[in-house]
């Protein structure tokens, strides 16, 4: 499909900061303040194991579970109650970053407030996991022993609320436009034993750090998450979609991560309060296309991609999307299914927005304002960066045809 505008330089440049790549960078001094309070965050989660397991061995563990609300009989999720208490007074947490940051799609705010920035960043606690059974210690005895950390951390910065109604994470919302996720996982002591985990955070930006922890590769299997609202641990392994996004990356370019963002961009400026598609839904639908073999051949630029993504995109969330590692379904979940018919009719208008405006706007300035108009504002309005692909094509095309002054003649004479 011949384009007739192309906004690739509208999309990216890689020395320009006049372009909407560049818009949703998140600033500087944002990053390097998430970045000090995760770490806040983690030597605070240590020193509460620290000091759970010191009070233990000075009261008794039986003395001490009064201070915490954890009944001593509700300790063990499986097997043996002394076994768990015995677990318990060992554990010391380590802690791997995940989510955007580690993905490399971290994007501003659209509108703040109400949207934030977050950091996720992953608590592991190293166990005994019984096969068919999971951990041995209730989850419950890690979420009083966390939540009581971080709401006393949020005491002391009285600026900061502490929120424990996710039923995947503790959470603290640092400031209108930030906050930090902290879920908790189990994992076999010998996996803990190989996790990487860097202490010395003053060397490291927040995606380098990230990066640097997603070095060692845990078996999934071994992987579990505590849910609040299930009476099990969950298996789930974070690095596994942040594996297969990288290996994308890796086989399609960083054009794909690049349209990641877009797609995000769309979402967060398109429903202003929250709600639509998921990051990661909306990261494997752009996958999806980028793996569809019609486009095997790659693409252009990112005006290219761009189309070929959205254009799938009504699609595929109507039909539904999944991580094809898992066969997990990731859109739409239950937390979807109210709004299903509105966000499939706002990715129509995203996909006639842009094939409009690609294919058939009458000038640059009908095309840029297109594009504004499902990105809003953080889109640059340049129309003089705006290139005429189709006049391109055409020129191309007209100088490849001989005049009919160079045109060979055919030679009659003889010999």
């Amino acid at each position: 499909m011949i384009l007739k505008y192309s906004v690739d330089k509208l999309l990216y440049q890689r020395q320009s900061s006049d372009c909407f790549w560049a818009n949703l960078q998140p600033d500087e001094n944002a990053l390097t303040q998430m970045n000090e309070i995760k770490m806040l965050v983690r030597k605070t989660i240590r020193n509460a194991f620290r000091t759970f397991q010191e009070k233990a061995e000075e009261k008794g563990l039986s003395a001490l579970t009064e201070e915490y609300g954890i009944s001593l009989e509700s300790l063990a999720a499986t097997g043996n109650v002394d076994d768990a208490i015995n677990a318990l007074k060992k554990v010391k947490p380590k802690f791997c970053s995940q989510g955007s940051s580690v993905y490399k799609t971290l994007n501003k705010p659209a509108h703040t407030p109400p949207q934030q920035m977050d950091v996720d960043d992953g608590t592991y606690l190293p166990m005994t996991i019984i096969e068919e059974t999971g951990p041995i210690i209730a989850k419950e005895a890690f979420f009083k022993i966390v939540d009581s950390a971080l709401q006393q951390l949020c005491q002391e910065n009285r600026d900061w609320k502490f929120i424990n109604n996710k039923p995947t994470c503790a959470r603290i919302i640092v400031s209108t436009d930030m906050h930090i996720d902290v879920p908790l996982y189990a994992i076999p002591e010998g996996e803990y034993a190989t996790l990487t985990e860097v202490y010395d955070s003053s060397s490291y930006s927040l995606e380098a750090l990230a990066t640097k922890e997603q070095e060692v590769i845990l078996d999934p299997d071994q992987v579990y998450l505590a849910m609040r609202n299930e009476e099990h641990w969950k298996q789930s392994d974070p690095r596994e979609i942040s594996e297969w996004f990288k290996s994308e990356v890796k086989l399609h370019g960083e054009g794909l991560r690049r349209v990641c963002r877009y797609l995000k961009a769309w979402r967060d400026h398109t429903w202003e309060d929250g709600g639509g598609p998921s990051s990661i839904s909306l990261m494997a639908c752009a996958v999806n296309t980028y793996n569809d073999p019609q486009n095997s051949s790659g693409f252009a630029g990112d005006s290219e991609a761009l189309l070929a993504v959205v254009t799938a995109l009504p699609t595929q969330l109507n039909e539904g999307v999944y991580l094809m590692t898992k066969n997990e379904m990731l859109y739409p979940r239950e937390s979807d299914q109210k709004n299903h018919s509105e966000i499939v009719s706002q990715a129509e208008k995203l996909k006639t927005n842009i094939r409009r405006s690609l294919l058939s706007a009458e000038s640059q300035e009908e095309c840029v304002s297109g594009f504004m108009a499902i990105f809003g504002s953080r889109f640059p309005y340049d129309t003089e960066s705006v290139e005429s692909i189709a006049n391109q094509v055409r020129g191309t095309s007209a100088m490849a045809q001989p005049s009919p002054e160079t045109e060979m003649k055919p030679n009659f004479s003889a010999g």
